[in-house]
């Protein structure tokens, strides 16, 4: 059986259908593996950024702070400080702020 030999066409075609397959596997990996707004990933917290912790309010005073952070925990509000010692952030968790707040008054209410 006689081998046929290779046309011009053949020298054309090739390449140009080898490229066209390598190109569409490119964009098939690029749109596969495309970051698509940072779903599912954890990208670094920038200045102010408490992750899902919400700032409720400043304290100047560090043992002010320290207090009113044990207040809250002994009261069951999970409470937590962010910041240097000149100008901390009292946190806790958005479903407990209301509760942090009323417990916040009542301290500052007894401390009269």
């Amino acid at each position: 059986m006689p081998v046929s030999p290779m046309s011009a066409l053949d020298y054309v075609f090739i390449p140009l259908a080898t490229t066209i397959v390598l190109a569409l596997f490119v964009l098939v990996l690029r749109w596969t593996y495309a970051d698509r707004g940072g779903r599912g990933t954890v990208k670094p917290g920038g200045v102010g950024d408490h992750g899902l912790l919400v700032p409720m309010t400043t304290v100047r005073d560090p043992q002010r702070a320290a207090s009113m952070v044990a207040a809250l925990n002994a009261s069951g509000i999970r409470a937590s400080l962010s910041g240097d010692a000149g100008r901390q952030l009292l946190l806790v968790w958005p479903t407990q702020v209301d509760e942090a707040w009323q417990r916040l008054a009542e301290l500052s209410r007894d401390e009269r």
